[in-house]
């Protein structure tokens, strides 16, 4: 997750404009690397499993 957030922060630090083909690869490098963090089971704080 890390990795696609820095890259996407570069990316969107360089000056112009940006098409929706580039916004749209950023977006799915994002949700690509976010799905794993979603899908993982995490309990609320202060319930041991």
């Amino acid at each position: 997750m890390a990795c696609a957030v820095e890259d996407t922060e570069r990316d969107m630090a360089v000056g112009g404009t940006r098409t929706v083909r580039e916004l749209t690869e950023m977006l799915d490098w994002l949700m690509e690397a976010a799905r794993p963090l979603r899908d993982r089971e995490m309990p609320a704080p202060g319930i041991r499993r």
